[in-house]
C-alpha cells in the first residue's frame, strides 16, 4: 500500500469514528417517537436532557479520538517526507564526492551508506528499489521514486547484461546489496543512457546526452525468479 492510499484510509477512518459517536445520539429519540406514537415534534424534558448528556459525553469522545487520528496522519506524512532525507544533495558533484568510492571493472563507482540485513541480491534476481537520481555534471535532480511512484513499478533485473530495463550501471550496482541496504552509485554515461537525451512527457529535457548519473538506491525487496 502506498502513502497516498494510507493517507486516504486514515482520513476516512477519522470520519467513520466521528460519525459512529454522533449517529447513535439521534436514533433513540426517533425510535421512541415512532414506537410510542407521539407527535413528531414532541419530546419529554427528561429525554431531551438525557440525549443532551449523551451528546456531550459522546462529543467528548470525538474530541479525544479526532486529534489522535489527525496526529497519526501527520506521522505518516512526516515519515514519507523523511524517508528520502539521506538522498539530499545540493550543487555539483566534485572529486571529493567520489574519492572514497569503490570502482568496479566496468567503471561504475559505488559506496554503501547502510548494508541492510536481508537477502543478498544476486545476478538474475528481481530487485524492487526506491531511487533518487541526479545528473553528476550539474547536480540537478531528475527522479525521485519516494515521491508517489510505487516501488512495484521500480523492479529491475540484477546484474549487467544486454537489454536491461533502465541502464546497465543501475542494474549492476544492485549486485551484492542486501535487502534494506542503501547505496550511492556514480554511473558513467556509457553505462547510463550514453549520448541519448531523455525528455519528459511535456517535452522538457530531463537528462542531456552524455550525462553521468548519481543514483541513491534503497533495496526494498529482492526475489529469485
Amino acid at each position: 500500500m502506498n502513502m497516498s492510499m494510507l493517507k486516504g484510509l486514515l482520513l476516512i477512518n477519522m470520519f467513520i469514528e466521528a460519525y459512529g459517536f454522533v449517529y447513535p445520539v439521534q436514533m433513540p429519540s426517533l425510535r421512541n417517537r415512532h414506537t410510542q406514537g407521539v407527535n413528531k415534534v414532541s419530546m419529554s424534558l427528561s429525554n431531551c436532557n438525557n440525549d443532551r448528556r449523551d451528546f456531550i459525553n459522546k462529543f467528548g469522545k470525538i474530541a479525544t479520538v479526532a486529534p489522535t487520528l489527525v496526529l497519526s496522519l501527520r506521522q505518516v506524512v512526516a515519515q514519507e517526507e523523511s524517508s528520502d532525507q539521506w538522498t539530499i544533495h545540493k550543487g555539483q558533484f566534485g572529486e571529493d564526492f567520489i574519492k572514497d568510492m569503490v570502482t568496479k571493472k566496468s567503471g561504475l563507482l559505488y559506496k554503501d551508506i547502510s548494508e541492510g540485513t536481508g537477502n543478498v541480491a544476486k545476478d538474475g534476481d528481481m530487485a524492487t528499489i526506491q531511487m533518487v537520481g541526479y545528473i553528476y555534471e550539474t547536480g540537478e535532480k531528475w527522479t525521485n521514486t519516494y515521491k508517489g511512484i510505487p516501488t512495484s513499478e521500480s523492479v529491475l533485473r540484477v546484474g549487467c547484461r544486454e537489454n536491461q530495463k533502465y541502464m546497465k550501471g543501475l542494474n549492476e550496482g544492485l549486485l551484492d546489496m542486501k535487502k534494506g541496504g542503501k547505496r550511492v552509485l556514480v554511473i558513467p554515461a556509457y553505462l547510463a543512457y550514453n549520448y541519448l537525451t531523455l525528455f519528459s512527457e511535456s517535452n522538457t529535457e530531463v537528462i542531456p546526452g552524455g550525462s553521468s548519473l548519481v543514483c541513491y538506491v534503497e533495496l526494498i525487496d529482492v526475489k529469485t525468479p
